[in-house]
């Protein structure tokens, strides 16, 4: 399986990203766009890996495995 990038965030599970962007300009090899990691986009992030830690980080082990 070859990974090709696509420019956007996941957050929550969700891809998601902003409208201002970038091209990484390699030395070689295909050139792609990447969306901006604004301000917003990080604060959800945060919030998000706070409710996950709510939530994964008080189950039991056997609801880990579980999942």
């Amino acid at each position: 399986m070859v990974f090709k990038p696509h420019g956007k965030h996941l957050i929550a599970g969700d891809w998601t990203g902003s409208e201002d962007t970038f091209s990484k300009e390699p030395a070689h090899g295909e050139s792609f766009t990447f969306s901006v990691g604004t301000v917003d986009l990080v604060d959800r992030a945060c919030e998000a890996a706070e409710d996950a830690f709510w939530v994964y980080g008080y189950s039991t082990r056997p609801e880990r495995a579980a999942e």
